[in-house]
């Protein structure tokens, strides 16, 4: 399991961030310390506040690639 820590400054960037990271093949979840979203369904990333800090869990050991993806939105 492998923990980051991100921000999404809009709408739009919570889109592009689940259309990202749809395609890896393992559980990927947000949390903003109050409720948890998969994060590759951008519904329910929608339904996180994201005025805040959102912890990224994804259920992996080996996150190279989603480091990569990810890049811009960690904090």
């Amino acid at each position: 399991m492998k923990k980051f820590e991100i921000f999404l400054k809009s709408i739009i960037q919570a889109k592009n961030f689940c259309d990202a990271i749809k395609d890896f093949d393992f559980d990927i979840e947000l949390s903003d310390g109050k409720n948890t979203a998969n994060a590759k369904n951008v519904m329910d990333v929608l339904t996180l506040d994201l005025s805040k800090h959102i912890t990224v869990v994804a259920h992996t050991e080996n996150s190279e690639f989603l480091d990569e993806k990810i890049k811009d939105y960690i904090v």
